[in-house]
């Protein structure tokens, strides 16, 4: 059966976006949230992705909000926390 884009699921086009990155064999890969609103399912396919893709020597950035996630993925972590005054201006300490 074939689907136009607009017709897929969210997993389904987070799917098609790391194919079309994957085809072009970067040296390295920026994710944001590659698994944000999809199921379950989907979720392990793309998470198997991202592994063979490390596996096969890629860079792999990944952004993510659920630390256990991007630690099951990944092999090196970095954390940034900022802490904001309370007031309009929104300096960080």
């Amino acid at each position: 059966m074939r689907k136009q884009y607009r017709q897929l699921s969210i997993g389904q086009k987070r799917r098609v976006h790391l194919v079309l990155a994957l085809c072009r064999k970067p040296q390295v890969l920026i994710l944001d949230e590659p698994t944000a609103g999809i199921d379950a399912l989907n979720r392990a396919e793309l998470h198997n992705e991202i592994r063979k893709a490390r596996l096969e020597g890629m860079t792999i950035l990944l952004a993510a909000h659920d630390m256990t996630e991007a630690e099951n993925l990944i092999t090196f972590t970095v954390m940034q926390t900022v802490v904001y005054w309370k007031n309009e201006s929104r300096n960080p300490v």
